[in-house]
């Protein structure tokens, strides 16, 4: 019985102690847990190290591609519409362009036309399409002079059309100048007929008005 009291209130602080921080580990865990769950999309250092690392053999697949395809959507979302288009419109230039490793034309296939077409595909579809081998040996041969020469083309349209619209105006400025000076001739021109016609009118009158007095006259003296 003397050994037994001693050692009781002695357990019983260690048990008071174990819940206490079972308690405390319990509440953090949930709280972390409840972080991550709210922020599905964060990821840190050590989560893209466990995609990467060699140490692992058997990596979860699933999770990895969902990573992957969020990080891809998030990077490439905005830019896709614009590249899709880019390579739309310059389709005739690029197909003579882009060669595969055979010389044949790559983007007259029906699936790459299809992928460049929808703007609702997905932008892992465009990923993949972009890094596959046929596409990534003929961008390393060939992209890099066609879209040096697209540009340049690009440049060379925009100085074109830049002086083709200078010209434009000026001939503008000088049919609206010369259209002006025929109006002020016209207008002066109107303006010396009128008061020409105003001068013979009122010399009419005058000559009128005289030969009217001098018959009245005349009539007066006679009678």
């Amino acid at each position: 019985m003397g050994l037994t009291n001693p050692n009781s209130p002695k357990k019983t602080v260690i048990q008071k102690r174990q819940e206490i921080q079972h308690a405390i580990s319990s509440i953090q865990f949930e709280n972390i847990a409840t972080e991550e769950i709210n922020d599905e999309q964060k990821y840190g250092m050590d989560h893209l190290s466990r995609f990467t690392s060699s140490n692992i053999k058997n990596p979860d697949a699933g999770e990895r591609r969902q990573y992957l395809t969020n990080k891809l959507q998030t990077a490439l979302e905005s830019v896709a519409p614009l590249l899709r288009e880019i390579m739309s419109d310059f389709r005739s230039f690029l197909q003579k362009t882009l060669l595969g490793t055979h010389g044949q034309e790559i983007m007259n296939d029906t699936k790459v036309m299809h992928s460049l077409k929808s703007h609702q595909g997905s932008v892992v579809e465009l990923v993949m399409l972009l890094c596959s081998q046929e596409w990534q040996t003929s961008l390393q041969k060939h992209a890099g002079l066609a879209f040096i020469e697209l540009v340049n083309e690009g440049r060379l349209m925009a100085h074109a059309t830049r002086d083709h619209i200078l010209r434009v105006a000026n001939e503008a400025d000088f049919i609206l100048k010369r259209l002006r000076a025929e109006d002020v001739s016209k207008h002066g021109q109107f303006d010396k007929e009128a008061n020409e016609q105003l001068f013979g009118r009122l010399r009419d009158e005058q000559v009128s008005d005289h030969l009217i007095s001098s018959s009245k006259r005349r009539d007066f003296w006679w009678l």
